[in-house]
């Protein structure tokens, strides 16, 4: 499935660890939320996930209720691939 949309400087903290649906809180300083960048509800995009030592670059799909990336695909990971 082709990606929906293109959205610049949305950054957001997680809740999540490890690899399941990542929970989403508030924007990143300097950056906008994911629906103020435009993604909307159901949205496939890309995106990627800095732990502190580890980066991971997923494509999944965005929801508003609940506020959550769901990974549909992890295209590169610096742990595991």
């Amino acid at each position: 499935m082709a990606l929906t949309g293109r959205h610049n400087i949305a950054a957001m903290w997680s809740t999540t660890s490890g690899t399941g649906t990542l929970t989403l809180t508030t924007a990143v300083s300097g950056h906008n939320t994911f629906a103020n960048a435009g993604v909307v509800d159901g949205e496939r995009l890309r995106f990627t996930v800095f732990d502190g030592a580890n980066t991971e670059v997923s494509e999944g799909i965005y929801t508003t209720s609940g506020l959550t990336l769901t990974r549909a695909t992890v295209l590169s990971s610096t742990n595991g691939g």
